[in-house]
């Protein structure tokens, strides 16, 4: 039940089959019980991303952003927020 290796590989199907909400619920889950698993924090920015919730997408990002090795997806999730909010200007710094 507290398996979130199981969570991430469900956030990931919700993702690829459009159920965003869904996948959502379930990242969140999995950050709960890993709240430090780069690819369950990075699943649930994607999830609040394709909602519509750049900002919600933004601040979970940030707490990869902000450790001392961030994943690279992190960079790249963070500069398609800012094309997607029309910042153009502010993405060429994260790709």
């Amino acid at each position: 039940k507290d398996d979130p290796e199981c969570r991430k590989v469900l956030a990931r199907f919700y993702l690829e089959s459009g159920k965003f909400r869904r996948a959502h619920d379930v990242a969140l889950e999995a950050v709960r019980i890993a709240p430090m698993d780069d690819e369950a924090i990075l699943l649930l920015a994607r999830a609040e991303k394709e909602m519509g919730g750049a900002t919600a997408a933004e601040k979970t990002l940030q707490r990869l952003l902000e450790r001392p090795a961030p994943p690279a997806e992190a960079y790249f999730l963070k500069g398609q927020i800012l094309l997607d909010r029309h910042a153009a200007a502010e993405a060429p710094a994260f790709f």
